[in-house]
């Protein structure tokens, strides 16, 4: 049976589940990964230390506009802040039929857990799209100004993989993302030339983008939930993974960017999560902070000797 702590669980908990380690393999790219929320504090804490350090320069756009990177940071900020979301379906039933009917009551307390679930992704897949396109406009500088935020972010993407950058473990996450945004529906026609062999950070820009512009137009709704009654959990539903799964790969095209973006990338930054000296190189932090596991001090030091 299961407990009353296993049945109410908060509602960004999703994320967890998401990015939990099944094989218990110690070669499991997964369960190299640090939790969803960790990764979005550690990624604030690296862009204000480089921000604050001079290493992520301003934007001043023609228009006169200013792009900065604390920008980015306060969206991933309010990301980070979500701890819970409830709901209540029910609200709009005027005749009370809940009250008559156990079955109802049932429905409309699993319908609204699962709501809640979904308010929570799609409250941090939209924060984390707004620190996307941020990141976009303060990275891309005065390349590709004649497209679209989304479509600029595809390219400056491609433009740096091709310049042979890129973050540890994207692809595996991009490969299940592009899973879970098929097989939850509505994204067939979407993603009917999608690919993304050969194409590294790009086609996580083209899968976020793809998702983005989904849920942005109406296109998406709150699923049912597939069972209820007095001892059912919240099931896993795809709809929801799938925007936590979106979300981390624009977590790491944003460090991407970022790491495009330093005006010194050797420089040494300071890390509370760190468990060594607290310092390392900007572009090690930024290429690195979402694994558990950071690399050696002797292997940091034999990359530096390569570069």
């Amino acid at each position: 049976m299961t407990s009353p702590e296993q049945r109410h669980k908060l509602a960004v908990d999703a994320a967890n589940d998401v990015f939990s380690c099944r094989c218990r393999k110690a070669e499991c790219e997964i369960g190299k990964l640090v939790s969803f929320r960790d990764h979005l504090a550690y990624l604030f804490n690296a862009l204000a230390e480089c921000e604050q350090e001079m290493l992520l320069p301003a934007f001043s756009a023609q228009d006169g506009s200013v792009h900065t990177w604390h920008a980015v940071g306060y969206a991933i900020q309010m990301a980070a802040a979500l701890e819970d979301v409830s709901a209540n379906t029910a609200y709009i039933d005027t005749s009370m039929s809940w009250m008559m009917c156990g079955a109802a009551a049932d429905f409309d307390d699993a319908h609204s857990r699962v709501a809640a679930q979904y308010f929570a992704a799609a409250i941090t897949f939209n924060f984390i799209w707004n620190a996307y396109e941020a990141a976009i406009r303060v990275a891309a500088t005065t390349n590709f100004l004649s497209d679209k935020t989304a479509v600029r972010g595809r390219k400056l993407a491609a433009l740096i993989y091709a310049n042979g950058k890129d973050i540890p473990v994207l692809p595996k996450l991009t490969r299940g993302a592009e899973r879970y945004c098929r097989s939850g529906g509505g994204l067939d026609s979407q993603l009917k030339n999608f690919t993304i062999a050969s194409r590294g950070a790009e086609a996580a820009a083209d899968l976020a983008r793809i998702l983005r512009n989904h849920i942005a137009h109406g296109c998406d709704e709150v699923p049912l939930p597939s069972t209820w009654g007095p001892e059912a959990e919240a099931a896993e539903y795809v709809q929801i993974y799938r925007m936590y799964a979106v979300s981390r790969c624009v977590l790491m095209l944003i460090q991407l960017f970022a790491i495009h973006s330093l005006s010194n990338p050797k420089a040494k930054i300071h890390q509370s999560w760190l468990e060594d000296d607290g310092k390392r190189s900007a572009v090690d932090i930024l290429t690195n902070l979402h694994l558990r596991e950071k690399p050696s001090k002797t292997a940091r030091r034999m990359k530096d000797d390569r570069d």
